[in-house]
């Protein structure tokens, strides 16, 4: 027995020694030749990665892009394991799936998008303490790569001091809607640039159809979203009316009054110019009940003329048809001497955010880091189509001529006005609770009614103004009754902003 337990003895001593002479495997992604191994200083890392949570929300080719991202993000950071989860790409699911989160077992994530819904947009969200302050961690170099006043006080990014969002898409791209010409068709009928004004742009669409005979027409426009048409034309009218949060079809209010403004010399105008354009049958046949993917698919095959679409139509246009010779441009004036702007609120919006409960928050930021890097976002770019706000960091020739011209054109169409939470902290709130008791029909269905039903536009939006506006006021005595010091103040802007000014403080 003695002799036997010796024998295991040595045994066990041999093993040990064995173990510790063997050099062991690098991990994946790290060099097995790593310089601080050959000097003597020992770095095995972590026995476990440290594990950061990222929950996202949206589409199929979207989350395929990030997995294959976070893959090689792992690659180069070893002891980082990031779990990435998508939720559907629906904005009320995205709301209800991390507060339920918070109010489980496992609490919020890591990293969550704060913009697309709600209850998870950067101001709700640190109200409700879900957020991390981000200032100890950003760079210059990142700064920089952001657009001017990114990381002013009203930059989008900031509460109360401090930086507790990144943001993604460049607010140009969304927020600006080009006209598209099909150059190859206006070529043929003797125009070499897109229409400056309202007359010129209606004898343009006149002489179109009528030359293409029923092959092709003027202009197309989503009857599914006509108001996004109405708005682009009557954009270009100076008011003092905008659009509450860009909601495009329930709320405009007059920024001196707070009320409700439907009824605006520029939406009135630009109602009556497209019934114009619908009796004189220039638009595209089907227009009404017309969605984006039929609208490119038209132009695409040389079926209309123009197009009053958006930003990411241009793309899907040359997916459809390489050859496709476009230009895009600023929506016609009424007038030439029209100065009218579209409005956002902020240089950029936060779309990512630190959960205030992460346990490792430098972790966590390689994390924010890397997706939100120029590299990240021009791939970012490459393969979803969606332009960055880094993208006048991308190599030389990533986005093709239309796309630069389209950025640059969204810079001169372009304001940044005051945001109503930089009035009062609960804006924002008032707004969402005003839209989700909007009448009905919704202001942007007034607009295909007025054509439909050939009635005055004037006429809808002033009833609807009455209604809208007593909304506005039960919303408002509904919040304070529970506490709020909130009025109508909150939608009068400030007196000391110039509409042809960005408004950064």
């Amino acid at each position: 027995m003695k002799r036997l337990l010796a024998i295991i003895m040595v045994l066990l001593i041999m093993v040990s020694l064995l173990g510790c002479a063997a050099t062991p495997d690098a991990p994946e992604g790290k060099p097995a030749d790593d310089p601080k191994e050959s000097t003597g200083v020992k770095d095995e890392g972590p026995a476990e990665p440290v594990e950061v949570s990222l929950v996202l929300p949206g589409p199929a080719h979207e989350e395929d892009f990030y997995i294959s991202m976070i893959e090689e993000f792992e690659k180069a950071n070893y002891n980082i394991k990031v779990n990435l989860m998508f939720t559907p790409n629906d904005n009320e699911a995205y709301g209800n799936a991390i507060q339920l989160m918070y109010t489980g077992d496992e609490g919020l994530p890591d990293i969550f998008r704060v913009s697309g819904s709600l209850p998870t947009s950067m101001l709700i969200s640190y109200e409700k303490g879900w957020l991390m302050p981000l200032d100890d961690f950003i760079t210059e170099d990142m700064k920089g790569s952001y657009p001017d006043g990114a990381f002013a006080p009203n930059g989008g990014l900031m509460i109360e001091g401090q930086i507790y969002g990144l943001p993604l898409i460049a607010n140009q791209f969304p927020a600006f809607r080009p006209f598209i010409y099909n150059m190859d068709i206006l070529n043929k009928y003797g125009y070499k640039e897109p229409a400056k004004t309202w007359d010129e742009f209606k004898e343009m669409l006149s002489t179109i159809t009528e030359g293409g005979a029923g092959k092709e027409f003027g202009l197309g426009i989503v009857g599914t979203n006509a108001a996004s048409c109405f708005y682009e034309l009557a954009e270009t009218i100076r008011t003092r009316v905008v659009d509450a949060h860009l909601t495009e079809g329930n709320f405009v209010f007059n920024i001196d009054t707070g009320e409700s403004q439907a009824a605006n010399e520029a939406f009135i105008a630009a109602a009556e110019y497209v019934k114009g354009l619908h009796k004189d049958g220039l638009l595209l046949p089907g227009y009404e009940s017309a969605n984006a993917d039929t609208l490119i698919q038209s132009f695409a095959m040389g079926q209309v003329a123009i197009l009053a679409g958006q930003a990411w139509y241009s793309p899907r246009i040359i997916e459809a048809n390489p050859d496709s010779n476009l230009k895009v441009a600023l929506p016609p004036k009424r007038a030439a001497d029209d100065n009218g702007y579209r409005y956002i609120y902020a240089p950029v919006d936060p779309y990512y955010a630190m959960s205030s409960q992460c346990e490792n928050p430098e972790a966590a930021w390689k994390v924010l880091e890397f997706i939100s890097s120029v590299e990240f976002q021009q791939d970012f770019y490459d393969t979803q189509g969606r332009v960055t706000v880094s993208y006048n960091s991308y190599a030389e020739g990533t986005m093709p001529d239309y796309m630069a011209e389209n950025m640059a054109l969204a810079d001169e169409f372009l304001r940044v006005a005051p945001n109503p939470i930089d009035i009062h902290p609960e804006a924002n709130i008032l707004i969402s609770k005003i839209l989700a008791n909007a009448p009905k029909p919704a202001l942007k269905d007034l607009f295909m009614l007025s054509i439909v039903d050939d009635v005055s536009f004037e006429e809808l939006a002033k009833e609807y103004d009455t209604k809208m506006n007593q909304v506005i006021d039960e919303q408002i005595a509904a919040m304070q009754a529970e506490g709020s010091d909130i009025t109508r103040e909150a939608l009068i802007y400030p007196s000391d902003w110039n509409q042809d000014k960005d408004y950064i403080k």
